[in-house]
């Protein structure tokens, strides 16, 4: 599967992006087993604004323990 291009807001390419992640996640498994893995790893795809915009919500999420029910 190929790999994640780093994403700078292009709104036109978001979807993808999305599912991208999304499809990586699905097939990581076991090794992204919690919440906060899945949030982390989709960070990690992240660059410039999109990425000073989520950080906000990943301190938070470090904060609260995300689960799956929050």
């Amino acid at each position: 599967m190929p790999s994640i291009k780093k994403f700078n807001r292009d709104q036109s390419k978001l979807k993808r992006f999305l599912t991208q992640i999304k499809i990586k996640i699905n097939n990581k498994g076991l090794r992204l087993a919690t919440p906060f893995d899945k949030i982390i790893y989709a960070e990690m795809h992240l660059i410039g604004k999109p990425l000073k915009w989520f950080q906000p919500y990943l301190s938070e999420a470090q904060m609260n323990r995300v689960t799956t029910t929050n």
